[in-house]
């Protein structure tokens, strides 16, 4: 994959920007900016061309649309809806932060579509918004599909847990295995027409995704223990 030079020079300084700070969301937005190319747009073009399951929302190039976050916190306690709007608000996001991007052609859906959602995979998956949860979702996005930026931000992140966070090091491995697994075993959520289910039971939107949320939590806690027990040793070995 190639970059033009001065995409390779951002895209540098924004990666290690982001490596000593994971947390820098304009960061991840450069790196995807600088990466992308015609050479890019026409691989991930295939990618979701290769499978009939993506075919009919590159067709219809669904989108969200506006989020009234109150509208959606009225909804029913166990909605779709709610559980989105009580994230955004527990995490103080505001998703008119998210540019809305026009769309001429399958790579803009692709990009645009994945950006403005990426909030509702967070409550979809139930993976948290610190580092860890961020690279769990990550592994996520690459099970389920060929995704270049997600397999660069792993590698950021795993540079980040070398150089400044080794002691977080057992919270990131756990959820980037948890992410891994939960997106091979999924259902494609690229396309899904989140907007349409909003009032639906977030229980009903996981198994119609088949996101088999406690199989694979109570899989990974047989194999390595609970996290809070784990966590307790290795601050005291440190």
């Amino acid at each position: 994959m190639a970059w033009k030079p001065l995409n390779s020079l951002l895209l540098v300084r924004a990666v290690l920007r982001l490596v000593r700070d994971p947390r820098r969301l304009d960061e991840v937005f450069r790196i995807a900016d600088a990466m992308e190319s015609a050479e890019l747009a026409a691989r991930v073009e295939e990618e979701f061309r290769r499978h009939p399951e993506h075919l009919d929302a590159l067709r219809d190039r669904p989108r969200i649309g506006r989020i009234d976050v109150a509208k959606l916190a009225a909804m029913p306690e166990g909605s779709l809806g709610r559980a989105f709007a009580d994230f955004l608000t527990e995490n103080q996001l505001d998703p008119e932060d998210i540019e809305v991007n026009a769309v001429r052609s399958d790579f803009d859906f692709v990009r645009a579509h994945l950006r403005e959602t990426h909030d509702v995979w967070h409550v979809a998956t139930g993976f948290t918004t610190d580092v860890a949860g961020e690279l769990g979702l990550q592994a996520f996005y690459l099970a389920q599909f060929r995704a270049p930026l997600a397999a660069m931000l792993l590698t950021v992140g795993m540079l980040n847990t070398l150089l400044y966070a080794m002691e977080d090091r057992d919270a990131r491995m756990r959820a980037i295995s948890r992410g891994w697994l939960l997106g091979k075993r999924a259902g494609s959520l690229f396309g899904y027409r989140w907007a349409e289910r909003w009032e639906r039971p977030l229980v009903e939107v996981r198994r119609e995704l088949g996101l088999d949320v406690a199989v694979v939590d109570e899989a990974i806690e047989s194999l390595v223990g609970p996290e809070e027990r784990l966590a307790t040793e290795l601050r005291a070995a440190a």
